[in-house]
């Protein structure tokens, strides 16, 4: 499902260092990308990666279907 995923930095909140997880997914209706998201959160906690923000966008696009603050 996932077509593209990278990281980068975005400015989240005023805050420019702010890391962003982007991945790309095809848009499906009925599906809850901010859970999806979320979802990411605890394996990049593990990895010692807090304060991320995890953006599921659509397929070849930057238009934002679900996001998840990972604190």
């Amino acid at each position: 499902m996932v077509s593209k995923a990278k990281f980068g930095h975005d400015e989240v909140g005023g805050d420019s260092s702010y890391t962003i997880f982007w991945i790309w997914m095809p848009e499906i209706s009925g599906k809850d990308y901010n859970a999806i998201a979320d979802y990411f959160c605890p394996v990049f906690k593990v990895n010692g990666l807090g304060g991320i923000t995890v953006s599921i966008k659509k397929n070849g696009t930057y238009n934002t279907l679900g996001r998840a603050y990972c604190r």
